[in-house]
């Protein structure tokens, strides 16, 4: 790689490298970590693969298209197919404790002899469907549920493969107190800071979601490809997933293909007496184009003003707000209107920091 300005365009994709380093070192992922520093460290042989990391168009790093971590997906997919058999045995639960030239050497060779399947995967968006934010969307709905005592339908924008669309059969423990069926398949145990949600049955009568790639893991590619941007080394995260999509599976959750905003068009275009509406997204809003993001905000407000004590609506999000620590999660209820932040969330979940009182909630729902 001695062209210029292939050259600046590879230093591009070593910084995200080294951004997603940190950021998975942070959220508990050393492997990733230190795969990410090699292969910001590294060439591949590859020469197919290093031109289409030299001339990918637009950002490169997390805040964009997320190469690395598509790059880390592809290989962890391979790896765990069991057809390159050197790089299986180089993988989570096998691998050293430090990878060093020598894991490298193997993980390249492999890259070279499956450049095609390597290739093929860099052209999908990583999506981990993480069922640990269902931490920090569980306490609203309990609130929601004391709030209005409705059944509820549920709609998701941007869900994946919908595993959190099944978040009232997760069991969870929130600061010692449980929460959810007892048949659970695992329980979520963030920690918890903050007054803790009431005890209320949720009663979900209806669950929809949408995505503009959405991954069927009722088929081997879309379970493989789900799992592949799991990080190897988090075993307990792998678990819970895998379990979480035989959960998805047992209710045959289905994600409509389809982008956000039409489909919702669709979903509210006529509300259903006797039920609470709560549409809600989880780090996903941020990726809609512009256009479509106003177009969401419009159409809530629009049928917000068709909401009443019979038919409420909801939005409900955990996403990024630029300010720290983690992603908020806010509410905006109709027919009143009134938005607030009901706290704050780890990215993955690990902790919730939640804000609202039951008592203090239920006044600013009704504040007109």
């Amino acid at each position: 790689m001695s062209n210029p300005q292939i050259l600046a365009q590879r230093a591009k994709f070593n910084e995200a490298c080294e951004m997603q380093a940190e950021a998975c070192a942070a959220l508990g992922s050393p492997f990733t970590a230190q795969l990410c520093t090699l292969m910001a460290a590294n060439s591949f042989s590859s020469q197919a693969l290093e031109q289409m990391l030299a001339n990918w168009p637009g950002d490169v790093s997390y805040r964009g298209h997320s190469v690395p971590l598509r790059l880390c997906g592809a290989l962890n997919s391979l790896a765990r197919s069991g057809q390159a058999l050197g790089l299986t045995a180089a993988y989570p639960p096998h691998h050293a404790q430090t990878l060093d030239a020598a894991f490298w050497q193997v993980l390249d060779e492999a890259v070279l002899a499956f450049e095609d399947r390597i290739l093929a995967q860099l052209e999908f968006a990583p999506q981990t469907n993480e069922v640990r934010r269902a931490n920090g969307l569980m306490p609203a709905l309990l609130h929601l549920s004391v709030s209005h005592n409705l059944p509820i339908r549920l709609y998701e924008m941007g869900s994946s493969a919908g595993l959190n669309l099944a978040l009232d059969k997760f069991a969870y423990r929130f600061a010692g107190q449980n929460y959810g069926p007892n048949t659970a398949p695992f329980t979520l145990h963030p920690d918890w800071e903050g007054p803790t949600p009431p005890h209320v049955a949720i009663d979900i009568r209806h669950r929809a979601g949408c995505d503009l790639n959405p991954l069927d893991v009722a088929t081997p590619e879309g379970r493989g490809r789900l799992m592949s941007y799991i990080w190897p080394d988090q075993a307990e995260r792998v678990e819970r997933t895998e379990k979480a999509i035989e959960l998805a599976s047992q209710l045959a959750i289905k994600v409509d293909k389809l982008d956000a905003a039409n489909w919702l068009k669709q979903q509210l275009f006529k509300m259903t007496p006797g039920h609470l509406h709560v549409v809600y997204n989880t780090v996903a809003f941020q990726y809609f184009p512009p256009e479509a993001q106003q177009e969401i905000r419009n159409l809530l407000i629009e049928r917000g003003r068709e909401a009443n004590e019979d038919k409420p609506l909801v939005w409900l999000q955990l996403e990024v707000d630029g300010n720290k620590p983690g992603f908020a999660i806010s509410q905006q209820v109709w027919p009143s209107g009134k938005a607030v932040e009901l706290g704050r969330v780890d990215a993955h979940g690990r902790w919730v920091s939640w804000h609202i009182h039951p008592k203090a909630l239920k006044l600013q729902e009704v504040d007109v």
